[in-house]
């Protein structure tokens, strides 16, 4: 629908990096992001993220470090994408962003181990592969 109905209200941009929300006083009224080249945009205008999990996040700030420590070392069947990095963002503007519950981290009881790789920290999702 966003992509047929209202492509002429509505600017989607995939495969790009969020870098921080650009702010008139406590209210966002556009965003900046880095292009899959690495070139800085701004858009201005309403915003909705759509940012998906952090349940693959092992970097230095690692937010299931933070906020679900005994999840961290469990092996995850988040994609390489979930790492959280508009969270982070957001959270390291000096804007007051807030979080909640998360400390709620789905864990899935079903992931394959892939045999030549048994230690391998990614598990594919067998739900999905036998549907």
């Amino acid at each position: 629908m966003i992509e047929s109905d209202l492509k002429e209200q509505v600017s989607v941009r995939t495969k790009a990096a969020f870098k921080e929300l650009i702010m008139d006083g406590r209210r966002a009224v556009g965003l900046k992001y880095a292009d899959e080249e690495g070139n800085l945009h701004s858009l201005r205008g309403n915003v909705v993220l759509a940012a998906g999990g952090y349940a693959n996040d092992h970097a230095d700030r690692s937010l299931l470090d933070r906020f679900a420590p005994d999840l961290a070392k469990l092996p995850t069947t988040n994609g390489p994408f979930a790492t959280g990095d508009v969270i982070k963002a957001l959270l390291s503007q000096d804007i007051s962003a807030q979080t909640t519950l998360m400390d709620k981290v789905q864990i899935h009881p079903t992931g394959f181990i892939e045999v030549k790789q048994p230690n391998f920290h990614t598990k594919f999702l067998a739900p999905e592969a036998l549907r």
